[in-house]
């Protein structure tokens, strides 16, 4: 399945078979970080490790780095370019244009001993806190893993401060110099370039030089393209077989290249010779960090074409912290998600574009992983099914992500198990272009066809969807039953048919609410879905829940405080209570501007040193109602008697079915008897008579 090997780190940086994958978070490593890994290298301490699954293709293996893209990126710019490890020095050790060398050679030795020490005492904390007990959240499986934002091996990259037989900095002191020398080198950085590139400079005498650039009529060095540059006359003196490199050397390459004019020539000699060694010494530089990089070894742990499930596991085990990473996200490493669109529609262009404008990263074309990834963002119609989900906020983006890998593994896999939907890929019945774009046709009118049904106006008046009520598997289960019936009857837009799919999907409602109350969907609810999927047509999809279920829970609540013999709490009755607004006939304030809060009729407060024996009595839906919220007004912990606002006492009147005469009354814990049987009556009322016209359209 994988194994763990070193590897030479310029090896790592220059294998043309690694490739990103198609997900990838945006650069996290700050400048810091950078110039703690060039510490580490200098130092010869460990630089970490990279995780790569390499998977099997027709022609030639791919190799997708899942782990350690900052590192890698980090190790490439210095490869690239002296001035990067500079630009990061000056951050680190808070350098000025005008430091001098011992200036420079001061803050560079008091930085790195800081560096060295404060680490250790981290460390040691580290393990003081290591022995304590792990909470359960620590231990807790989850269906996610970690991301190659790479923060854990911040701590790896200094791990040898803990080892017992780690070389001292004094003994370390020569290659520690090394970098030094390179900062000395680079310093300092000017308009046109740094110390690094500035003796290059003969754009006067060479105006077409490769490693120059032309910013409103003046030149400026471009390090990356300079060591380009110094590596291809290194290759050339190779080639040529000379070994010690001369002045003459390089004036007879420039020649050659560039076909130098014999009157530029005796100008270029004398600027030459006067600043050759400067020349020869940043020569070396590149060489020197090329030679640092090819002894410094990271470690490997490779994958061989490694299910979702076991990559996900190896990242647990050898990544304690770090930003979660979830399995569809690892999915855009393989390549069977990573094969083109060749005529993507205009909308999935607009949505595919958002989704990578928000990542910042840049893309070619458009793959199958782009469908699933954009599915959630495309379907404008089924608002009263799944929440408005942000790419703003990290959990809601990975979760909008999510959810369109789900929806499709639950169409075309009959599951949303990872091996589900890592199937969807490799399905050949299904064609790309065409299938998943009809189906997001589809889906959006049937939420159009469902959406004109009363009830589910009623529920989007309050601003809420089935997701926010219960789950996203129970409403992805919603989702594909009702889909699956309308197809069955041949996607009816405007007859009788029609009519049946609307009714269907009020009692599928009713029985999503029902069954996520009484936790029958806890557990593996991956496995209940598959179930429902497989049996469709045969089992009892849209047969309702019966009456005597609503009322037996019902009736449990009001008298026990409890739903199936656990203690009720707001949190588990705020289904109930929105389906109740919506059996009722109540219509919310329509607006998303203004809030809905779940608030206590007597507030929670005037429990506290009463003498009722049960204090569970406050979370009864009878003591609850749905209250809009306005900043400064809303109800809160007011009692009733407290509230002077003709707006919001209006809406208490509305929503609680008490009149403003009453309001001193209930403000009282002494109430809650008659607040009881006032309000118990009127959920009965809806979940009898109201629950039956809705199902029974009568």
């Amino acid at each position: 399945m994988y194994q763990i090997r070193s590897e030479s780190a310029k090896t790592l940086i220059e294998d043309r078979n690694i490739r990103l994958p198609r997900f990838q978070r945006k650069q996290t490593w700050d400048i810091k970080k950078n110039f703690k890994l060039c510490i580490s290298i200098f130092n010869n301490y460990p630089i970490g490790i990279c995780v790569i699954n390499e998977e099997k293709g027709k022609k030639r293996n791919t190799k997708w780095l899942l782990d350690g893209r900052q590192r890698r990126n980090a190790l490439l710019l210095m490869l690239e370019n002296p001035e990067e490890i500079y630009s990061w020095a000056r951050v680190f050790l808070k350098l000025k244009n005008g430091d001098q060398p011992d200036e420079i050679e001061e803050k560079f030795w008091n930085a790195i001993e800081e560096h060295l020490e404060n680490d250790e005492v981290e460390e040691e904390e580290k393990i003081d806190t290591s022995s304590k007990e792990s909470s359960i959240e620590e231990n807790s499986y989850s269906d996610e893993l970690y991301d190659d934002d790479d923060d854990y091996l911040e701590d790896n990259d200094e791990i040898a401060a803990t080892i017992e037989d780690k070389p001292s900095l004094n003994q370390d002191k020569d290659d520690l110099k090394l970098l030094l020398k390179i900062i000395l080198v680079c310093h300092n950085k000017k308009r046109n370039g740094t110390g690094f590139s500035i003796p290059f400079n003969f754009s006067r005498q060479i105006p077409n030089l490769e490693y120059i650039e032309y910013h409103s009529g003046y030149a400026k060095l471009n390090g990356k393209k300079l060591v380009s540059f110094i590596r291809n006359f290194k290759k050339n003196c190779y080639d040529e077989g000379i070994e010690d490199i001369s002045e003459q050397d390089f004036i007879s390459y420039l020649i050659s290249r560039y076909s130098l004019e014999d009157k530029v020539l005796s100008s270029f000699r004398k600027l030459l010779h006067q600043t050759w060694e400067r020349i020869e010494e940043r020569i070396e530089i590149v060489e020197l960090i090329e030679n640092r990089l090819r002894d410094t070894l990271i470690g490997i742990i490779e994958l061989k074409s490694a299910k979702s499930i076991d990559a996900q596991n190896i990242f647990k085990l050898i990544n304690s912290e770090g930003t979660d990473l979830t399995a569809v996200e690892i999915l855009s490493a393989k390549p069977s998600w990573n094969r083109k669109i060749a005529h993507p529609s205009h909308s999935l262009e607009q949505h595919v574009n958002e989704l990578y404008n928000v990542m910042n990263i840049k893309r070619e074309g458009v793959v199958r992983w782009d469908f699933p990834a954009t599915l959630l963002g495309r379907l404008g119609t089924l608002n009263f099914i799944f929440k408005n989900l942000s790419y703003a906020k990290e959990t809601e983006f990975r979760t909008r992500v999510t959810l369109g890998f789900k929806i499709l593994g639950a169409i075309f896999e009959k599951g949303i198990t990872k091996d589900k939907i890592s199937n969807v890929s490799r399905n050949r019945q299904l064609t790309w272009e065409e299938d998943i774009e009809q189906l997001v046709r589809d889906f959006n009118e049937l939420g159009r066809i469902i959406s004109e049904h009363s009830f589910f106006k009623f529920l989007l008046s309050w601003n809420t969807c089935l997701m926010e009520l219960t789950s996203d598997t129970i409403s992805i289960n919603f989702l594909v039953m009702i889909y699956k019936d309308w197809i069955q009857r041949g996607r009816p837009l405007g007859n009788h048919e029609m009519k049946k799919v609307q009714r269907n999907s009020v009692v599928l409602f009713d029985k999503m609410i029902y069954e996520y109350v009484t936790k029958l969907w806890r557990g593996s609810s991956d496995s209940r879905l598959a179930d429902n999927i497989e049996k469709f047509g045969f089992s009892k999809t849209f047969e309702p829940v019966k009456i005597e279920r609503w009322t037996s829970l019902l009736e449990e609540i009001f008298e026990h405080n409890t739903l199936h013999d656990e203690v009720i709490s707001v949190k588990i009755l705020k289904p109930i209570l929105y389906y109740y607004y919506c059996l009722a006939e109540f219509d919310g304030p329509n607006n998303k501007s203004i809030p809905i809060e779940v608030d206590h009729i007597i507030p929670q407060s005037s429990f506290e040193g009463s003498n009722i024996d049960n204090k569970i009595v406050q979370h009864n839906l009878y003591n609850l109602a749905l209250l809009p919220k306005r900043e400064n007004i809303s109800k809160g912990n007011k009692k009733l008697t407290a509230i002077n606002d003709p707006w919001l006492i209006r809406m208490i009147e509305k929503y609680t079915g008490l009149n403003e005469d009453e309001f001193q009354k209930f403000s009282s814990v002494q109430s809650i008897e008659e607040l009881r049987s006032r309000r118990e009556s009127f959920f009965m009322e809806a979940f009898s008579t109201g629950r039956d016209k809705l199902i029974n359209g009568i």
